[in-house]
């Protein structure tokens, strides 16, 4: 699997502040002020990638549907995160919200999709892995496939679901205002046990991305809009790892004391929530 690699630059750099952790931290993308600092890969042959607008009406981050070969995709990937030590996460999980609107056919339009829009993660470097139904808060109007327990190419099934397998979820169909640019909100969440199957230790990196997956590509005229999203955000989380976590992790002392260490962090990006966009939920 070849992937190629394209680099954006990110935002402004913010001052180190010194504090406790006793807080939880969340990171937050504001795309219709910058790119948040998100790269864009390619899988494939795609006409036009992931696409930041600084203006317009598809402002913020946009994918497309164009000439493309079968099985292609365009991936938007997250800066990498830290996962929160416990004292900022007693509950221990990490949810992801995203602002966006798409049209990727299918759904209650009938027939088959043309496109498919997957989120998914990779946990302390390892592989990318999808997101399983029960983890989605199930918002209504949004639309899922089905009949995702064994992924085709692009797509990615995920090692943290128990058997009998519970597909890994996709979005198809349109959100509805998706012609007058009606953003909407998904929320998925990946708690850690005894109440999720995501065995993640703080301390430990995360990142997502976000796939733009090709089954059926347009084969003329100019590339049509599938996906535009304006607003991420990441709960429980930093950007850059607490000191001494991963030692801890790595000795299994990760049990509690965290109020005692002294955190060094950039602050997150704390940006108003995207608001020039009409949202309905």
């Amino acid at each position: 699997m070849n992937i190629n690699r394209f680099s954006l630059a990110g935002g402004i750099a913010l001052p180190i502040l010194f504090t406790t952790a006793a807080a939880a931290m969340n990171v937050n993308y504001n795309f219709e002020q910058d790119n948040g600092g998100w790269t864009v890969e390619t899988l494939g042959a795609v006409e036009q990638p992931w696409t930041y607008f600084d203006s317009g009406s598809d402002k913020g981050w946009a994918a497309f549907r164009g000439a493309d070969s079968t099985g292609s995709g365009s991936y938007l990937v997250s800066p990498v995160l830290y996962l929160d030590p416990p004292s900022g996460n007693p509950q221990q999980y990490v949810g992801v919200r995203l602002k966006h609107s798409f049209n990727f056919g299918g759904g209650d339009a009938g027939g088959s999709p043309w496109s498919l829009g997957q989120a998914q993660y990779r946990y302390a470097g390892g592989g990318w892995e999808g997101i399983g139904t029960a983890d989605f808060d199930g918002t209504s109007n949004q639309h899922y496939a089905p009949t995702f327990a064994n992924p085709p190419e692009p797509f990615v099934s995920s090692t943290n679901i128990p058997a009998p397998a519970t597909p890994v979820e996709a979005w198809e169909g349109a959100t509805l205002g998706f012609a007058n640019g009606t953003q909407r909100d998904s929320y998925f969440q990946l708690d850690y046990p005894p109440l999720g199957n995501y065995p993640f230790v703080p301390g430990q990196s995360i990142q997502f991305r976000l796939l733009a997956g090709t089954l059926d590509p347009l084969m003329a005229g100019s590339p049509e809009l599938l996906w535009n999203i304006t607003g991420v955000q990441v709960f429980h989380v930093s950007e850059v790892p607490e000191p001494g976590t991963l030692a801890l992790a790595a000795t299994g002392l990760l049990t509690g004391g965290f109020g005692l260490l002294r955190r060094r962090i950039k602050r997150p990006r704390q940006r108003p929530w995207p608001s020039s966009t009409p949202v309905e939920t």
